[in-house]
């Protein structure tokens, strides 16, 4: 049987994804500044612009890697944003 999408039932939010990186200036000296992705959506999306300097407050969460409909044993981190502050 063919999949039909029913628009009525169907509910839409907006996210964004960002890539938050350690200020330089507080790495160790010779090291690349550490990075973790974040996940926001709803009222927080488009707070923030690329380079801003940013607080953000969340849930640190591992997503399960999946490859053709199989989970693998690599899990990626990431933080679910519930709060951001310039």
């Amino acid at each position: 049987s063919l999949l039909s999408l029913s628009l009525r039932l169907c509910e839409y939010t907006d996210s964004q994804g960002l890539h938050l990186q350690e200020m330089p200036e507080h790495a160790e000296v010779g090291q690349l500044p550490r990075s973790v992705d974040v996940l926001i959506s709803n009222d927080l999306v488009d707070k923030v612009k690329p380079g801003d300097r940013v607080q953000v407050v969340g849930v640190y969460k591992p997503l399960c890697g999946r490859a053709e409909g199989t989970t693998s044993g690599m899990f990626r981190t990431v933080i679910i944003g519930v709060a951001v502050r310039s």
